[in-house]
């Protein structure tokens, strides 16, 4: 083989390997845990009752490119329903969830599927399994202020569905709804401290009437299900913080939702690394 051709392969493998590399993508890791509270009042035939959760969850995100981001979790959640100090129902969840991030210039899509299985425990009655599907989108539009300050109206569509065993009714929630994400970042010792603010107003297009008291995800947002007619209309308010240094992420978030005279409260820490 010549010499001039050897080089020209050469230049060819190095650049090809040099292609790859700069194309591998980024990945991450992340661990979260979860601890909730929520309260049911009266409504109807439906007694009012006490939430607790809590919950861990174990994710890895890839990037491969500077547009997608690919995601996959697992996590494990349980809630434990009283009323006046007596448990009512104990349920333990396992959920899997994949999402999607698209990002081009100022506009923003998100894609979350998640499905799972959980448990029914009751005291006082047969215990059973119910199934578990979601589906969530959110759309997004960013428009810069001041400094590093972001304005983002969103629009958000979710959809959930619980199917029991034993011929028990399933139960089913679609959302679509519109909001207001604000963000913000400045540099703090070391890293990079983010804050963010999110409001949601939803309106629920099934309003499912029937079905069993279960636990579902309502894209990120842990829910007990009502089996009673709701009133349509829910809301949502977050708070969030992310601490960048390095490699680690450092995040704590609170969630607040109100729906059905359903009031959760729920707190999250979470830790990402990236390599």
């Amino acid at each position: 083989m010549s010499g001039p051709t050897t080089a020209r392969i050469a230049l060819l493998i190095a650049a090809v390997v040099a292609e790859t590399a700069w194309a591998a993508p980024a990945v991450s890791v992340w661990t979260q845990a979860q601890y909730g509270e929520a309260d049911q009042s009266r409504r109807a035939a439906l007694q009012e009752y006490e939430v607790r959760f809590q919950g861990a969850a174990l994710g890895v995100a890839v990037q491969p490119s500077e547009a997608w981001r690919l995601g996959l979790s697992y996590r494990g959640l349980q809630a434990e329903l009283e009323q006046e100090g007596q448990e009512l129902l104990q349920l333990d969840g396992e959920f899997v969830r994949g999402t999607a991030r698209f990002t081009s210039g100022r506009f923003a899509f998100d894609l979350g599927l998640s499905h799972g299985r959980v448990e029914h425990d009751q005291p006082t009655a047969a215990d059973y399994t119910s199934t578990s599907l979601g589906a969530d989108a959110l759309f997004g539009y960013r428009y810069p202020l001041q400094g590093t300050v972001v304005v983002e109206p969103l629009l958000q569509l979710r959809y959930a569905r619980s199917d029991a065993e034993r011929s028990r009714p399933l139960h089913e929630i679609g959302e679509v709804g519109i909001g207001l994400r604000w963000t913000g970042h400045f540099q703090a010792g070391p890293g990079r401290l983010e804050q963010q603010i999110r409001m949601m107003a939803l309106r629920d297009y099934i309003a499912d009437a029937q079905g069993t008291t279960t636990l579902m995800l309502l894209g990120e947002q842990a829910v007990v299900s009502h089996p009673a007619r709701p009133r349509r209309h829910s809301y949502q308010a977050g708070l969030g913080m992310n601490y960048y240094v390095g490699d680690f992420t450092l995040g704590a978030r609170y969630d607040y939702l109100e729906r059905s005279d359903y009031y959760a409260h729920h707190l999250a820490a979470e830790i990402r690394y990236a390599f």
